[in-house]
C-alpha cells in the first residue's frame, strides 16, 4: 500500500494550502514546484485552500449528466459554486469556491498535471478574495530599477530575461508571480529552458538542459518521435500546425533554478515595480511612453491570453451569476495604476542580442 503524505504551503503569508493523502510521486513533484513555500503543519490555523481526495458519493453528485463531452462544468455545491474538471466524462477534480477553497481530486495514474493546474486555479481564486492576482510577466531589477515586462507568447521574453540576468539583473519572475497591492512576490524561483535557449549560452545551458531532460517522463520515446518527425517525407507531408505541435510535445521545457543557471544573480522575494514595458511586434522599432490606461487595457488582453483556462472557467461561471471576470480586470488596472508605462515595438525578425541591446539603451535614455 502506498504511503500517504500531507504537504503544507505558506505562500508569503498571503495564501496557505493544506494537501492531504498524496502519493509519493505527486508529493515529490509538488515539492519540486512549490518547495519555496513548504512549511510545517500549524494546528488551529485556518488555511485558504484545503486539498483532499474526491469521495465516490461526491463524485456522483458532481457527475456530468449530458452525453456531450465537456472538459469542465459548473455545479452548485452546498458550500458554493463548484468547478468540475472532467476525465473521460467523469468528475476528476472539483474546485469548490467555499471558505476555505476546497480542491477534491481523484488519485488516478498520471493525474499530477491536472492536479497542478487545479492548484494554480485554486491559488488564483484565493488571491482574488484578497484583491490579489497570479500575474504573468518578467519582473527584474535592472540597475536598481524594478520593472515589469509583459508581451504575448513567443515575443522573446524568456531569451530577454536570460540576457538580462547574464548581465547582472536581479530576478523575481520570468513567468508567474503574485501581484498584491502593487507589490510583486516571487512564485517560481526557476525558469523553463528549451533547446533553442541553449544557442544563447551553450556553456551554461547545455549541461543543465541535457541532465534535466533525461529525467523527464518518456524521454526515450520522445527521442524516437523526434527522429521520426525529422524524416523529410513526414516533415514535408504533415500539416504545418500539426508538425509544430508535435515538435513542442517532444521538446518540453526543463525547469532549472535561477541560482543553478546564474549563481551570482540575486533572487528577490518581493519588489515594488516602478516602470512597466509592453513588448509587441511591429514593422519598425520604437520605445515610447504610453498612458497607464492604455497599458492597463492591453495588459488585460495579455493576461487572458496567458491564462486561457481560467478565462474560460470564469466565462462559464458568469453564466451562473458569478462575475469574477470583472473583478480580475479591475485588479489588473489597480496593480498597474502607479507605474510609468512604456511600449516597445520590435521588427518581426529581431535578433535577441540586438533586442537586449536596444532595450538596455532605451531604459538608460528613459532614466
Amino acid at each position: 500500500m502506498d504511503k500517504k503524505i500531507n504537504l503544507f504551503l505558506d505562500i508569503h503569508s498571503i495564501i496557505t494550502l493544506e494537501a492531504y493523502d498524496l502519493n509519493e510521486e505527486v508529493a515529490s513533484r509538488l515539492h519540486k514546484f512549490f518547495g519555496l513555500f513548504l512549511t510545517e503543519n500549524k494546528p488551529g490555523s485556518k488555511p485558504d485552500i484545503v486539498m483532499t481526495i474526491l469521495q465516490d458519493v461526491e463524485a456522483g453528485v458532481l457527475e456530468h449528466k449530458s452525453k456531450d463531452p465537456a472538459q469542465f462544468w459548473i455545479r452548485e455545491h452546498k458550500d458554493g459554486a463548484c468547478i468540475v474538471l472532467g476525465y473521460k466524462q467523469r468528475p476528476d477534480i472539483a474546485i469548490i469556491l467555499s471558505n476555505p477553497i476546497k480542491i477534491l481530486y481523484t488519485p488516478r495514474p498520471g493525474y499530477f498535471g491536472a492536479l497542478y493546474y487545479a492548484i494554480i486555479h485554486g491559488i488564483q481564486f484565493a488571491l482574488l478574495k484578497k484583491n490579489g492576482l497570479l500575474y504573468h510577466g518578467l519582473v527584474l531589477k535592472y540597475n536598481t530599477l524594478p520593472m515589469l515586462i509583459v508581451g504575448p507568447e513567443g515575443i522573446g521574453k524568456s531569451p530577454l530575461a536570460l540576457h538580462m540576468l547574464h548581465n547582472g539583473c536581479d530576478y523575481l519572475s520570468e513567468d508567474k508571480f503574485i501581484f498584491l497591492n502593487r507589490e510583486a512576490y516571487i512564485f517560481r524561483p526557476y525558469m523553463p529552458i528549451r533547446k533553442h535557449h541553449m544557442n544563447m549560452f551553450p556553456e551554461i545551458l547545455t549541461s543543465i538542459y541535457n541532465s534535466q531532460s533525461k529525467k523527464t517522463s518518456k524521454f526515450w520515446l520522445r527521442k524516437f518521435i523526434e527522429k521520426l518527425v525529422g524524416i523529410s517525407f513526414i516533415k514535408n507531408n504533415l500539416p504545418a500546425q500539426l508538425h509544430e505541435k508535435i515538435k513542442q510535445a517532444i521538446d518540453p521545457p526543463v525547469f532549472a533554478l535561477i541560482r543553478d543557471i546564474f549563481p551570482n544573480v540575486q533572487v528577490l522575494n518581493s519588489v515594488h515595480p516602478e516602470i512597466a514595458v509592453m513588448i509587441i511586434n511591429a514593422k519598425e522599432q520604437s520605445f515610447v511612453e504610453i498612458s497607464r490606461e492604455e497599458f492597463a487595457e492591453r495588459a488585460k488582453t495579455l493576461y487572458w491570453m496567458a491564462f486561457p483556462e481560467i478565462d474560460n472557467i470564469l466565462k462559464l461561471l458568469s453564466l451562473h451569476g458569478y462575475d469574477y471576470h470583472t473583478k480580475m480586470n479591475a485588479l489588473i488596472h489597480r496593480n498597474t495604476d502607479n507605474l510609468r508605462c512604456f511600449k516597445m515595438t520590435l521588427p518581426y525578425s529581431s535578433d535577441i542580442k540586438q533586442m537586449h541591446e536596444n532595450f538596455r539603451i532605451s531604459i538608460l535614455s528613459m532614466r
